[in-house]
């Protein structure tokens, strides 16, 4: 009878063993790499940790078994299983990083992850970009880029006003190296319409040297586009925005008070300081205390009613007469469109943008951006692209911008008036004593005096822009692991500046009596004939570039090797011309000859001076050749080594053919912390 228990009780074990089935299976991320320690949970019974090699076995009942897998940077996966399950069950886990979407740098070479980037990088989304409200880029990375400011007193030594981790140089060029859509960009970075960047990438250190040359010592700003996309429907987006901004605050910075300012002048004045400025010939200004002072002194009125006077100018401020007949509140809009589809083997995107921006000073800009790409996919392993990017922009003077409105002695007094009581301009002092521009010439020469309310609706200046961006790309996949692209881009920036002075403004007033004579007899004669004073300012932009490159991305287990091999040449021409034409009659259009060989009289000093003349015609062409490589070895997807060099020849430097090849490298080495054992172990919350 025990001998039938016993193999009862044996045979039930056994029902019990085949009751449950062994599922085998693989837990890997998006590389397809094993993830350890990930915790697999059947239902609300056992649990089990993967191995090293992301490996794992799990006893289950025949059946629909609900799993979940989870573990540290993924994210937690839900699923069932049918048992028994034949053959090796594999889950893919998703990094929580790759649910914001992966960090890649772009160093216009090349797009890589950033735990491979070794140098010193920092990257902006087209998201964050967009927060910010501005008619071009700078506006838009300022205060939102560390290590980046905008230089607006000096500009930085160039047009864009951009310094990298602080000033590199004293003299020479300041500026970073621009990069464009993967090419260094020559034109104006107003042109670039900022509704159209897809990402920035600010190289901050001496790797960016070894990847772009010597123009990138004072950093390099990559700037990428938006792009079109394959398997894509139609999707359209419209944006538009206004900013309204306020007066300039005159008040906000501390000076010295008016009273304080003319007791400052009685004092100098009482100390002889302004003797010597009596005496010189050139007749510079004084201001008005100063006139009052030495008008009392000389008894021309007496010392009470200077010191009225005077105390009189004590309640004027020339901050509030800015604020009540210059300044005004500012206007921006700005529309953008942008259109996009894709098929399998096509897509293409276009984008339009229109800003219109009137300043404090009421100074009108416009500007016209459009934008097209089409890719194509010949085969499986050939794709061609091409791009084209055109910039309209006009800018015209507003009113006079009180930096200008100074004497040439210094600033304005602070109690000087622009308008009476009734909103009546004023004059104010510019270039001489007002005691003199009263009496010069006995009537016979042009009214001298200067009323900056009034005279800059005399004086015009229109800034047109016209930029053509266009670039062709193809790009053949020769291998799993080698791709092999030329590219060719070509741009052309026309700039016109029209600069209008009529005989009523304050310029062409003054030019025309400082070169006036008049003899003994009393005649006048006028070396520079009355009418319009128009220059004029051109320049033409051309810039070639064309590029090979072979991209390398070979992953061999726990070892990966990427990197760039290439060569490029780049030409840049510059050709301006400047001009002047006197005497214009715009109705009439007609002009008058001077005479810019023989020097004439000046009529304030009597010093020999030629008429001034802008005639001028210049040309640039820089010439360059490049050859570049950039290889990086990553181990374990850990460790990674960088290696970047770069040989640049160019007709700016190098008296001779063997000086002319300058080499410039670089090396880096990044440890990803987070992937070690150690690390998720001491369960850092980061």
């Amino acid at each position: 009878m025990g001998r039938i228990i016993l193999v009862f009780v044996l045979l039930l074990s056994i029902s019990g063993v085949r009751a449950q089935d062994a599922l085998k299976g693989l837990v890997v991320d998006g590389t397809g790499k094993g993830i350890a320690g990930v915790v697999v949970k059947a239902g609300a019974g056992s649990q089990v940790l993967t191995g090293d090699d992301g490996s794992f076995a799990l006893g289950l009942k025949a059946g629909r078994v609900k799993l979940s897998f989870s573990a540290m940077n993924f994210r937690r996966l839900d699923t069932v299983v049918v048992v028994p399950f034949a053959g090796l069950f594999s889950v893919v886990l998703t990094g929580k990083d790759q649910e914001l979407g992966t960090v890649e740098v772009s160093t216009g070479y090349q797009t890589l992850p950033k735990e491979r980037a070794t140098g010193s990088f920092l990257k902006l989304s087209g998201k964050l970009l967009n927060e910010q409200v501005g008619t071009d880029i700078i506006s838009r990375l300022e205060g939102v880029t560390s290590s980046l400011s905008i230089d607006r007193k000096s500009n930085g030594g160039d047009g864009y006003g951009i310094i990298i981790r602080g000033i590199g140089t004293l003299q020479g060029p300041r500026s970073p190296l621009i990069v464009l859509d993967n090419f260094p960009y020559e034109g104006d970075l107003g042109n670039i319409n900022p509704n159209d960047v897809e990402s920035i990438t600010v190289l901050r250190d001496a790797a960016a040297a070894s990847i772009w040359g010597a123009r990138a010592g004072n950093g390099v700003i990559v700037i990428n586009t938006k792009k079109a996309r394959f398997n894509d429907k139609l999707k359209v987006s419209f944006s538009g925005n206004l900013k309204v901004t306020g007066k300039p605050d005159q008040y906000y910075q501390s000076r010295i008070s008016v009273s304080d300012f003319i007791d400052l002048e009685n004092y100098l004045f009482d100390k002889g300081y302004y003797s010597s400025f009596e005496t010189d010939n050139s007749h510079p200004p004084l201001s008005e205390v100063v006139e009052l002072r030495i008008a009392a002194r000389d008894k021309l009125i007496s010392e009470a009613d200077a010191r009225s006077r005077i105390d009189a100018l004590r309640g004027y401020d020339l901050r509030e007469q800015l604020n009540r007949y210059v300044f005004e509140n500012a206007t921006a809009q700005q529309y953008n469109l942008q259109l996009g589809a894709g098929t399998e083997k096509r897509n293409w995107l276009l984008s339009a943008g229109y800003d219109h921006n009137v300043s404090s000073l009421a100074a009108p800009f416009s500007r016209y951006n459009v934008k097209a790409e089409q890719n194509f996919k010949l085969g499986t392993r050939l794709n061609l692209t091409g791009n084209l990017m055109l910039t309209l922009s006009n800018s015209k003077s507003g009113k006079t911008d009180p930096s200008q409105i100074s004497s040439s002695t210094g600033i304005l007094p602070p109690y000087t008036q622009l308008a009476d009581g009734q909103g009546n301009a004023l004059a104010v002092i510019r270039d001489y004593r007002t005691g003199y521009i009263n009496t010069a010439g006995n009537g016979k020469l042009l009214d001298w005096s200067y009323y900056p309310l009034e005279d800059y609706k005399y004086s015009s200046s229109v800034n047109k822009v016209n930029d053509v961006l266009a670039s062709l790309r193809a790009a053949y996949q020769l291998t799993g692991w080698l791709k092999l692209a030329g590219t060719y881009q070509f741009e052309q920036q026309d700039g016109q500046i029209t600069t209008i002075n009529s005989p009523q403004s304050y310029y062409v007033r003054n030019l025309v009596n400082v070169f006036s004579s008049i003899d003994a007899s009393g005649s006048l004669k006028r070396n520079i004939p009355l009418g319009s004073i128009r220059d004029q300012d051109y320049s033409l932009l051309k810039a070639h570039n064309a590029r090979v490159q072979a991209d390398i991305n070979k992953l061999m287990g726990r070892h990966s090797l990427s990197g760039i091999i290439g060569g490029e040449i780049r030409s840049t021409g510059v050709q301006t011309s400047t001009g002047r034409i006197y005497g214009l009659n715009e109705s009439t259009l007609s002009t008058s000859v001077v005479d810019y060989l023989n020097p004439v009289k000046t009529f304030v000093t009597g010093n020999t001076q030629n008429v001034p003349n802008r005639d001028g015609l210049g040309r640039t062409l820089n010439r360059y050749v490049s050859l570049f490589a950039n290889l990086a070895y990553t181990f374990d997807d850990r460790y990674t080594l960088s290696l970047s060099g770069r040989r640049d020849a160019s007709n700016l430097y190098g008296l001779n053919t063997n000086d002319k090849w300058n080499p410039l490298f670089s090396s880096g080495f990044a440890w990803d912390l987070s992937k070690e054992k150690f690390w998720e172990e001491a369960c850092f919350p980061f």
